[in-house]
């Protein structure tokens, strides 16, 4: 997980892009995970997705999607509110007309 979140960071350093946020994930795989414990980038992920705003909502992703998961183990609705993007490059954060998170 600290890969992935110092990775995303680089990269948006890099693009000229630090207005936007990136949030740490879960640190076990998905069947270890305790629906009890849920970590800032689930949280943020539900959070984003339960709000009343008719935007399309992006995720922009890199290796896995255990976040995603978790989050729509935790709350299936938000299941059809959200669009995942892998990898992150300039070109993706041009095209998005929504919120990333």
């Amino acid at each position: 997980m600290m890969d992935s979140y110092d990775e995303i960071k680089k990269v948006l350093s890099l693009i000229d892009k630090k207005d936007i946020s990136v949030y740490k994930g879960d640190i076990d795989e998905i069947g270890l995970i305790n629906k009890k414990t849920v970590s800032e980038g689930v949280r943020i992920i539900i959070d984003e997705a339960l709000k009343k705003d008719e935007r399309p909502i992006y995720i922009a992703c890199l290796g896995a999607i255990t976040d995603m998961a978790h989050a729509i183990l935790l709350c299936p609705e938000i299941a059809n509110k959200i669009s995942l993007l892998f990898g992150l490059a300039e070109e993706i954060i041009q095209l998005v007309d929504g919120n990333i998170i």
